[in-house]
């Protein structure tokens, strides 16, 4: 009777031991059944860009435009493109610099949106799309920021091309005689 007892003792000591090494094994079979996915993630920022055919040089230059007299009137086109690395919400134009001796006040100025074939300032196979401003150059001066600039151009894609052409005629008054204008104009464009 001893003798079945360590029989027994001994069967299940070994039905114990190997149900104790099978539950290590299924144990150590399920930690090995994982997955894990990762992405790596960069960032950067676009920007917005304007060039024009003129950038770096005047529209008008009374040196070689000469002296403006009795109502005349110079009309000139540069041809503006947006560069940037992102779409902008709008392009606006205004003056962030007006000086001279009082001629801002006998100059009309016509600003015209459109589009145009050349490049250089002739306004060759030129189409008027619309007419965002008509005033005095002194009234475009007070339109010295982007909230109050000209024009709601919104590019939908980089490089895209919009003409402005400017037509500025003297006012055929004596009080424009020996006077002198200048001003600088902006194009900016802003994302927001």
């Amino acid at each position: 009777m001893a003798l079945n007892r360590t029989r027994v003792a001994t069967l299940l000591g070994v039905l114990l031991g190997a149900s104790l090494t099978s539950t290590m094994i299924v144990r150590t079979t399920q930690a090995v059944f994982t997955g894990s996915t990762s992405t790596n993630n960069t960032w950067a920022s676009g920007g917005a860009e304007i060039t024009s055919d003129g950038t770096g040089s005047a529209v008008f230059n009374s040196g070689t435009d000469g002296a403006l007299v009795n109502g005349q009137t110079l009309t000139k086109c540069i041809v503006v493109t947006y560069k940037g690395a992102t779409v902008p919400a709008a392009v606006k134009l205004y003056s962030s610099a007006v000086a001279g001796t009082g001629l801002a006040d006998y100059l009309n100025v016509t600003v015209d949106v459109g589009s145009s074939t050349s490049v250089g300032g002739n306004c060759a196979g030129w189409a008027l799309s619309s007419t965002p401003f008509t005033g005095t150059l002194t009234d475009f001066a007070a339109m010295n920021s982007f909230a109050n600039g000209v024009g709601s151009w919104g590019p939908s894609v980089v490089n895209e091309k919009l003409t402005y052409r400017f037509t500025v005629t003297v006012q055929n008054v004596p009080a424009a005689q020996n006077k002198t204008a200048s001003a600088t104009f902006t194009w900016e464009a802003q994302t927001v």
